[in-house]
């Protein structure tokens, strides 16, 4: 299913502008606090939306496929 970090609890929006722009994702940083490793890291990128290394996340109209979406309330 194609969805929005925007529309997803799961995501901490910059706190600078609207929230369409760049912030953070829950899941991802449970990984990254779990210091796996760049490998397991980079895994779970991809398995929320995002290429290899690229830690943002954008809230924008993008779509992505991500396992992790949790509509917001």
């Amino acid at each position: 299913m194609l969805v929005n970090c925007r529309a997803c609890a799961k995501f901490i929006r910059d706190l600078i502008g609207d929230g369409s722009g760049i912030g953070q994702c829950l899941a991802f940083n449970g990984v990254v606090a779990k210091d796996l490793g760049d490998q397991r890291e980079n895994a779970a990128l991809v398995a929320l939306g995002n290429r290899p290394g690229y830690r943002l996340f954008w809230g924008g109209t993008g779509l992505r496929e991500c396992n992790q979406f949790k509509a917001t309330a």
